[in-house]
């Protein structure tokens, strides 16, 4: 179903969002809670897939922690070395923003972590499209 309008750059027409989340998608055996697919003009753009956890009183590491570790190894075993790699600690809150990227045959990928958003919650999106 249609979800949002998202502004890229303000010269180009915006991307349609469109979301599914009735059903859960897997890329590696990483189980994602949504799936984004965004147009723009009359084609695709880009899909991205997201999946939230909690930490909690007896958390280690949470399912969105130990998703980013599994993805970052599948996508470089896929294709190399990303094109850009930096992790981010903001010691205040504990912080914590990892971020990949690579550009393959006109394609980018984006595999992000952030760490301890709102209420205990962590998120890890992956983003791909031309």
């Amino acid at each position: 179903h249609f979800g949002a309008y998202e502004i890229e750059n303000r010269k180009e027409e915006p991307v349609k969002i469109y979301n599914r989340s009735a059903s859960s998608e897997k890329i590696d055996s990483v189980v994602f809670d949504s799936v984004d697919y965004g147009f723009k003009g009359d084609g695709f753009y880009k899909v991205r897939a997201s999946l939230q956890s909690k930490f909690g009183p007896r958390t280690m590491i949470t399912r969105a922690e130990a998703s980013w570790k599994q993805m970052a190894e599948y996508l470089r075993r896929k294709y190399g070395a990303p094109k850009e790699h930096k992790t981010d600690y903001v010691t205040e809150y504990l912080v914590v923003v990892k971020d990949m990227r690579w550009e393959t045959g006109g394609v980018f990928i984006h595999l992000i972590y952030k760490g301890l958003e709102g209420e205990n919650e962590d998120q890890l999106i992956f983003e791909m499209g031309k």
